[in-house]
């Protein structure tokens, strides 16, 4: 009987081992050196969600101190303890006492670090200071800027990028046939790690729904209603001068919250085909608006254009 069916995907196949770490090879490569040589430093992971960060050091912990790792490492998340008295308590005194059951120093396991007070960050460089010997800490966070120099003077500091989109591929394709999951094309699987933007848990997330289609795509990614997108796409697919076309995109972004530049991804992302030329006209003419307003947008607007009359 196979136990493990209602796992869910993001914890199935999270990476065991460090070679089980896609895209984040520099940052691999030095700390499997740092556990070769048996000196793993302070450590402080930084990044966009789902690239690895919190994956990467319960590898390390596996590495490091093999079936055991569980009693060796401290787990928190700062966003939930995010005060002094977390550090005064939990921190300090898991970080004081010393394994008499294995030599190796303990680790310190602290998620969304950056959520932590300013307070509690002076208290957390005191005590990685004072038990050093005892213990290393790992501060996993997204934005290293909220993170007091203090503190990352400390660690070395590892960047992980998004995860690629040839990676993401592979490794997806990977778990669907272990999965037994079909039915999503290549096309489909490729949209999904575009629209995830390197965030491989939302990847595994969407995976897991196993029913795409368009209708899916739009709802889930641009958070339009596609009843909604249906009667956009009908309202624009007639207009024949520059103005009418102007009052429909108004009234599109009063009632439906959908936004020029959003509205034109749809249709490039899409594949849909704009035969109506007239159309096309009058949105290189708003497009030249915006141009002349000096309003950053233009660009962007001209780029979704030109993709659309490339199609």
């Amino acid at each position: 009987m196979n136990t493990d069916i209602n796992i869910p995907l993001t914890e199935k196949y999270r990476p065991k081992t460090l070679s089980d770490i896609i895209s984040q090879e520099n940052t691999i490569k030095i700390i499997k050196e740092c556990i070769k040589q048996d000196k793993l430093p302070h450590m402080l992971f930084y990044g966009p969600p789902g690239t690895g960060k919190t994956s990467t050091i319960l590898a390390i912990s596996r590495t490091y101190f093999g079936d055991s790792y569980k009693s060796m490492i401290l787990e928190l998340n700062g966003s939930d303890d995010r005060g002094i008295n977390v550090i005064r308590s939990q921190i300090k005194t898991f970080a004081k006492i010393k394994n008499i059951s294995n030599d190796k120093p303990k680790i310190v396991i602290l998620d969304e670090a950056d959520s932590l007070t300013i307070d509690a960050q002076f208290a957390l460089r005191r005590v990685i200071e004072k038990y050093t010997r005892n213990v290393r800490f790992c501060l996993i966070c997204n934005y290293l800027n909220k993170v007091i120099s203090a503190v990352q003077s400390r660690c070395m500091i590892f960047k992980f990028s998004t995860i690629g989109i040839k990676n993401s591929i592979k490794k997806i394709k990977d778990i669907m046939e272990s999965e037994k999951i079909m039915g999503i094309n290549n096309n489909t699987i490729e949209k999904i790690c575009n629209y995830s933007e390197g965030d491989f848990r939302k990847v595994l997330n969407l995976i897991q729904q196993r029913n795409f289609d368009d209708n899916f795509i739009i709802e889930y990614f641009y958070h339009v209603k596609i009843d909604n997108y249906n009667i956009c796409y009908h309202l624009l697919k007639n207009p024949k001068s520059f103005n009418e076309t102007l009052t429909i995109f108004n009234k599109i972004n009063e009632e439906y919250k959908i936004n020029f530049d959003d509205f034109l991804i749809m249709f490039t992302d899409l594949g849909i085909k704009l035969e109506k030329y007239e159309f096309l006209n009058n949105l290189s003419e708003i497009e030249y608006n915006f141009y002349c307003s000096t309003n950053s947008f233009g660009n962007f607007f001209l780029i979704s254009l030109c993709s659309i009359l490339s199609i």
